[in-house]
């Protein structure tokens, strides 16, 4: 598929939380896929994302969301893409915004 016009993607330097244990809140560098659109809210992406098949779980940072690509299992490439376009599809069809 392909994202619609007003779409901007853009990778970006981002920090992963490495989780609990011994080291709670500590932070390692990573990149990260940020995506927004003018006119749709960052929370409104985000929920898209997460109530897809599979789950794809985002974090939301001003207008955009961001997806950190460290936790991207490989060979899940295709299946994120897939995810992305359905999710970005149902947007611009609830919102009527221009193909």
């Amino acid at each position: 598929g392909v994202v619609g016009d007003g779409w901007q993607v853009a990778v970006v330097a981002s920090e992963a939380t490495v989780g609990g244990g011994a080291q709670p809140g500590a932070t390692l560098p990573s990149w990260a896929l940020a995506l927004q659109q003018p006119g749709t809210s960052a929370a409104a992406l985000a929920a898209a994302l997460r109530h897809g098949e599979p789950a794809v779980l985002a974090r939301p940072r001003g207008a955009a969301v961001q997806l950190d690509l460290r936790s991207l299992m490989a060979g899940a490439r295709e299946e994120l893409a897939d995810q992305l376009c359905a999710a970005l599809a149902g947007i611009e069809a609830s919102t009527g915004a221009r193909d």
